[in-house]
């Protein structure tokens, strides 16, 4: 049985600890095959990829956004990073952090 009550960081500071030194990327994806992402990482994982999410906004958010920064306008480049903030901060009152 695969243990799941570890959570992905106490696994790679457990094998740390077990080998004396930082684990190799070899070493990583070797330990990454057997691990299972409990309830409270998949939590934590979706809640940040919706918040990611509200920053990029909408797909004409996120096309302004890159129109600005191919046009090099920095007026514009900040009014639409100004907004993702924003909408950022609603998600995190929203969810009461």
């Amino acid at each position: 049985m695969i243990d799941t009550e570890l959570t992905w960081h106490q696994k790679v500071a457990a094998l740390a600890v077990r080998l004396g030194r930082t684990p190799t990327l070899e070493e990583l994806l070797d330990l990454n095959r057997t691990h299972r992402m409990s309830e409270a990482e998949l939590r934590v994982q979706r809640d940040s990829f919706v918040r990611a999410q509200m920053g990029f906004g909408s797909d004409a958010d996120e096309a302004a956004y890159r129109a600005a920064l191919d046009a090099g306008d920095p007026r514009e480049i900040e009014l639409h990073e100004a907004a993702s903030q924003l909408r950022m901060r609603h998600y995190d009152q929203a969810k009461g952090a």
